[in-house]
């Protein structure tokens, strides 16, 4: 059986993808010529988080996601105990090139979060995030978005 907390961001995941797809104009839409998907794991003292890995993994293959930018942040945790659960070949497989290691090398992963989301927000997109675990990291690119004089779009965009 599936874990709660897996089964809960996947019905997040599910929920959030099949409403950024509805057509209602009044409605926040994925735009999937200029908006970032982050999915973002803390994979820390909780095994089951390499099954929330392989849901996005698998959904982002749908067709119905065809063409989305995203990128997987490994390590995305904050200051909790435990031990870190580490799988970059399942990132690898998972995600190919669009992922970073914030535990193995957490200033890199935040540099390559932020110009993403920089670049995101000047061309006029929105960054969708997906956290799983501690907001930390999250917390940490968007402080880092905010030096770079884009605070304002991103309390809009994010």
């Amino acid at each position: 059986m599936m874990h709660p907390k897996t089964m809960l961001l996947a019905l997040a995941l599910l929920c959030g993808a099949w409403w950024a797809l509805q057509e209602d104009p009044d409605r926040t839409r994925f735009d999937v010529e200029r908006d970032l998907f982050l999915a973002l794991f803390d994979s820390k003292k909780d095994v089951y988080d390499v099954h929330s890995v392989a849901g996005v993994a698998t959904m982002l293959r749908s067709p119905e996601l065809k063409g989305v930018r995203y990128h997987a942040v490994a390590g995305a945790y904050g200051i909790q105990e435990g031990l870190y659960v580490p799988s970059p070949e399942l990132f690898d497989r998972a995600f190919g090139e669009n992922w970073s290691d914030a535990h193995g090398n957490r200033e890199q992963a935040l540099e390559v979060v932020s110009g993403m989301v920089n670049e995101t927000l000047e061309n006029g997109g929105s960054v969708w995030v997906a956290d799983a675990g501690q907001s930390d990291f999250t917390a940490d690119w968007l402080q880092l978005a905010g030096a770079a004089g884009l605070a304002g779009q991103g309390r809009q965009n994010v």
